[in-house]
């Protein structure tokens, strides 16, 4: 019998059967060149196609030359598109699955350097992120956009596609025409509840022109915007309401917020597993057109769950397949252990987006680099032992990649449990999904019986012993000390103590963030959880600077500032004698004075610890190390570290 009712069903969206109930949604992978769809879109979408997923929606597809809101944006209304549509389209077919183009036009969501022209939108509305003022739309401009989505709409069918979906979501001019906060016009497309949908309308009629009655053409709406004065529930129930009386839309996808409140639109760790089906949940209840449901779902008893509940008809799973690609063929197979979960961290999906890199995941290095081949890994000459010292994200990597070329293993680990600083930080409130890094490392290596020795510190005698045997080194960071005066009383602390145990800490605590990451701005959030009075001093402009590309920024700052956390910026620690600090601000020298400060917890920097590797060095054939007894950095750069020396890319 198997686990799932609903989840490995048929769907019939219009005239269009999908095998299963598993959508491989929109999302923006910056995988583009000079406007075109490339080789790399290609493996990617076919990786997911392989793994099982029953539909597969391309990022955006721009219609028009007056929207370029980022570099890498696919400008789809060129004919010369088409082609490599078709090479797209066969290969994801091979498979099973159906592809359809998402078809976009960003609206005021951009900005004019790319073009060096105004920005089109209903309105002279600024958006909060790019802040530039857009000119408002002529009917002649809305003309030339509505004809740009026809247009593309037919090289999209030349290209092979199953259909199309129309983003009316979280950052699409369709939106800022529906909205109120964006749409201030005086004419037919301004004013009421019809007026503002008229151009949507008038899109679909435009593509239903270009691709007629038959072809599978859906809408992704953003179902709330959680602004004052925005879209709510109740207007895109009308809105869904409205367009099923149309005839012209076949399915519903949703979404939610806009570029005000971007957290929202890509949920961190800190959001709730399946934090937005309500959404889905709300349209269903007022249509019988198929609708979507999106918002960090992860697992395959959670789709199950939300579809046997009636909630939506198909399940949107982004990073739980950009994490692992085979997520639907592993759930057929009940192989439910084995499935590599989404954490949520955005540190490779969002967060490299964010800082205009090509998309990739945390604990999947493999995530955009499908076409080059780089990860895929090489065998070494012959079987061989092969020691791992280190048990933390690399170290166990590692062991599992080498075991899985076919050579025995033996991961030394000089702790009691493995993982290492994810061991450790997984502790934190808010950050405990990190720990499900761990449990889907150690599953792989109990799968591939790899020997697990635990509290074992291997010094280089050790090491010498096993003759001809390759040594990999996983040995992590320490601390540095940190750089500031510290009277001999005074009690401070490196984060990393502190996380370990058996420190207190006593009522009024400084946490000094060095990293402007997690590591401070966690332990700060966990301290004042705890009653304490905390204070965090940053040398960034602004905390917790790093967190703004994996959107928990505006989260941790609504919460510090809720509960009382003092957070001064711009300064540096010149000393801690007893219970006095002295800070000193950046720009003007003035000397700030904290006085009754029991402890000083540190989030600062690393040196790698690599000694051992330093005594090996030279007496040991094949001797390689990776992560922070490398350079110290973050977990991903660990784990991709092991990828690399699979590919024998010696360091």
């Amino acid at each position: 019998m198997s686990s799932f009712k609903y989840l490995f069903m048929p769907l019939q969206l219009g005239k269009l059967t999908i095998k299963n109930r598993i959508v491989f949604p929109a999302h923006m992978t910056n995988f583009g060149r000079e406007g075109k769809l490339t080789s790399q879109h290609i493996a990617y979408y076919t990786r997911r196609a392989r793994g099982g997923a029953g539909l597969i929606i391309t990022e955006e597809q721009s219609v028009h030359p007056s929207d370029h809101p980022y570099e890498k944006l696919i400008r789809a209304y060129k004919p010369e598109i088409v082609s490599s549509y078709n090479k797209l389209t066969r290969e994801v077919h091979r498979y099973g699955a159906k592809i359809f183009a998402q078809l976009n036009h960003n609206g005021s969501q951009g900005s004019g350097m790319y073009t060096g022209r105004e920005l089109w939108a209903p309105s002279p509305v600024p958006d909060p992120i790019f802040k530039e003022v857009p000119k408002a739309m002529e009917e002649e401009d809305i003309g030339e956009v509505l004809a740009g989505y026809a247009r593309v709409a037919g090289y999209v069918v030349k290209g092979g596609f199953d259909g199309i979906e129309i983003q009316a979501s979280h950052s699409s001019l369709i939106r800022q025409f529906l909205s109120r906060t964006t749409n201030s016009r005086k004419d037919s497309y301004g004013g009421d509840f019809n007026n503002r949908l008229k151009f949507l309308l008038e899109v679909l009629q435009s593509i239903r022109k270009a691709v007629g009655e038959d072809y599978c053409v859906g809408v992704r709406l953003c179902v709330d915007e959680f602004v004052e004065g925005g879209l709510t529930i109740e207007d895109t129930q009308q809105v869904v309401v409205a367009l099923e009386k149309s005839s012209m839309a076949d399915y519903i996808n949703t979404s939610l917020a806009n570029f005000h409140n971007l957290f929202l639109v890509e949920g961190s760790m800190r959001m709730p597993l399946g934090y937005t089906v309500y959404l889905a949940s709300s349209l269903r209840r007022v249509v019988t057109l198929p609708v979507f449901a999106v918002g960090r779902i992860n697992d395959p008893f959670q789709a199950e769950q939300i579809l046997s509940d009636g909630h939506a008809d198909m399940v949107g799973i982004v990073r739980g397949q950009i994490c692992d690609p085979d997520f639907s063929h592993k759930a057929r197979a009940e192989q439910f252990d084995d499935i590599r979960k989404c954490i949520a961290c955005n540190q490779c999906c969002a967060g490299r987006m964010g800082l205009n890199f090509t998309l990739g995941c945390l604990q999947n290095p493999e995530a955009g680099e499908e076409e080059n081949n780089r990860c895929v890994r090489t065998p070494f000459r012959k079987r061989r032992t092969v020691h791992v010292i280190g048990g933390g994200p690399g170290g166990m990597e590692a062991a599992k990649i080498i075991a899985e070329n076919g050579d025995r293993v033996i991961l030394h680990e000089k702790g009691t449990v493995l993982g290492g600083q994810v061991t450790l930080f997984s502790k934190v409130p808010g950050r405990e999904e990190f720990a499900d890094l761990t449990r889907n490392q150690l599953f792989q290596l109990q799968k591939l019986r790899v020997e697990i020795e635990l509290e074992e510190e291997i010094d280089e005698s050790k090491a010498l012993s096993w003759k001809d045997a390759t040594i990999i080194l996983a040995t992590g960071s320490r601390p540095l000390p940190p750089p500031f005066k510290v009277d001999d009383n005074a009690n401070v602390f490196d984060v990393r103590v502190f996380l370990g145990g058996g420190v207190e800490v006593g009522e009024r605590v400084l946490v000094v963030d060095l990293t402007n990451f997690h590591p401070g701005t966690s332990i700060a959030e966990w301290l004042l959880e705890q009653g304490k009075e905390v204070y965090l001093a940053t040398p960034a402009l602004y905390a917790g600077s790093g967190l703004g590309p994996t959107q928990d920024l505006p989260l941790w700052y609504r919460n510090a500032c809720r509960k009382g956390m003092h957070i001064i910026n711009d300064v540096i620690v010149n000393e801690v004698k007893e219970k006095r600090v002295a800070l000193m601000d950046h720009y003007c020298g003035r000397e700030i004075i904290l006085e009754d400060i029991d402890s000083v917890v540190v989030a600062g920097h690393s040196i790698a610890n690599d000694e051992l590797y330093n005594l090996l060095k030279g007496k040991v054939k094949e001797l390689y190390r990776i992560g922070d007894c490398l350079a110290p950095r973050r977990v991903e750069n660990a784990i991709l570290d092991a990828h690399h020396l699979a590919n024998r890319r010696k360091r």
